[in-house]
């Protein structure tokens, strides 16, 4: 079986082998060696094989690349990218005005969200957290310069407030918030 258009993530409407648009799609479980040795692991992932009705030769296109890309994820523990981009669009945000908010890089998040990079733990962990509404209204009231207008939460399909399901600490103080923003450097030797 070959691998076709693997970069670019799209679907293949036509065989590469003939031309033919005559495609079926088969399911199999492919497994497929992840990071380097000796931590090398094999992982599983259900994936379609593209099959030609002409000529019957068997491929993968960019889809199956998605698939095997979220098997890496998911065994990291990380978001895959369509949960990322979704994340971003229940907010109906922008790239830019999602990267203004949280301080990711725009080109750093449209990499996380077209399957170019994979983002590290702790920012994983930023992530997840702003899956509930009202940290990213945090984000939004510690940064004054950010005026956008956020969906309604009667409106976004989110998966419940944090203050549905923990306990908060309340909103910081006016001492706290202006504390947060002071830097005070100290000099070598004081």
């Amino acid at each position: 079986m070959k691998e076709g258009n693997k970069n670019t993530g799209e679907t293949l409407n036509s065989c590469p082998a003939c031309g033919a648009a005559s495609l079926s799609t088969k399911f199999e479980n492919q497994t497929f060696p992840y990071g380097e040795s000796p931590r090398t692991v094999m992982l599983v992932a259900k994936v379609g094989v593209r099959v030609c009705e002409e000529c019957h030769f068997e491929f993968t296109d960019g889809e199956a690349e998605e698939v095997r890309h979220e098997a890496v994820c998911r065994h990291l523990g990380v978001m895959p990218p369509r949960d990322i981009r979704a994340l971003r669009e229940l907010y109906s945000l922008s790239r830019a005005n999602f990267a203004a908010i949280t301080k990711i890089g725009e080109a750093s998040l449209a990499r996380w969200e077209t399957g170019q990079l994979i983002q590290n733990a702790a920012l994983d962990q930023f992530l997840y957290l702003l899956q509930f509404q009202d940290n990213l209204e945090r984000l939004m009231r510690r940064n004054h310069s950010i005026s956008i207008n956020l969906p309604t939460e009667g409106s976004l399909q989110t998966r419940g407030r944090s203050s549905d399901r923990f306990p908060t600490l309340g909103e910081p103080s006016p001492e706290m918030i202006a504390g947060s923003r002071v830097f005070n450097p100290v000099r070598a030797g004081d």
